[in-house]
């Protein structure tokens, strides 16, 4: 139902865009019920996340320039200088980020 409805919405009877098409059948493939309205935002959801996360790995890699997966201070700073910080904010940021104080940030640190 969801789906005619939009189908229906979009103006001289377009069909959907393959992307939400996509996430619509892929929600509605976990039963085998008529698909939801509830699915279909746990759909969207879903696929924000991991576009979000994917994002954020992203960023995590442009600092983690040995790919140890920890960031540490020598790598930071001159990312960040580059960018125009002082060594000061540099500092601060690193501390920020550094939750548990061991020197080093990590994914979940870092985002």
């Amino acid at each position: 139902e969801l789906k005619l409805g939009m189908e229906q919405c979009l103006t001289g009877g377009a069909s959907l865009p393959a992307e939400v098409r996509r996430m619509m059948e892929e929600a509605s493939a976990e039963t085998a019920a008529a698909f939801d309205y509830q699915e279909f935002i746990r759909a969207v959801l879903k696929r924000k996340h991991v576009e979000e996360e994917a994002f954020c790995w992203t960023a995590f890699r442009v600092f983690d320039h040995d790919n140890n997966g920890t960031v540490e201070s020598g790598e930071l700073g001159p990312v960040l200088t580059a960018m125009g910080y002082s060594k000061g904010e540099c500092d601060r940021l690193m501390h920020e980020m550094d939750t548990n104080a061991d020197g080093i940030v990590d994914f979940n640190e870092f985002v």
